[in-house]
């Protein structure tokens, strides 16, 4: 199996998929086994804006995070954490 450095020649990070995030998520790809979605492993450095997120986790509305991905074949989604129960995880008594 051959691997290639994802991000050459100054490749501009993309913006993560509509769909997949909410707010603004950028990725960076490190690391993949093929191109676009014949890649059965993939690194992506994932970085979230504050209140940007995946379907699960992400930033918190008023900090940064950056996190390294790894998958390895298709990503499957589930359901998503809806606005109410993600602004809810915030709220401290």
């Amino acid at each position: 199996m051959e691997y290639t450095h994802a991000r050459q020649g100054g490749q501009p990070s993309r913006e993560g998929t509509p769909g997949n995030f909410s707010g603004l998520v950028m990725m960076d790809a490190l690391l993949a086994d093929g191109d676009g979605e014949s890649a059965t492993v993939r690194v992506n450095n994932v970085f979230f804006t504050p209140g940007g997120r995946t379907y699960w986790h992400g930033a918190a509305p008023d900090a940064f995070m950056n996190h390294t991905a790894v998958s390895l074949g298709v990503t499957r989604w589930l359901e998503e954490v809806s606005a109410g129960d993600y602004e809810a995880a915030f709220k401290y008594e």
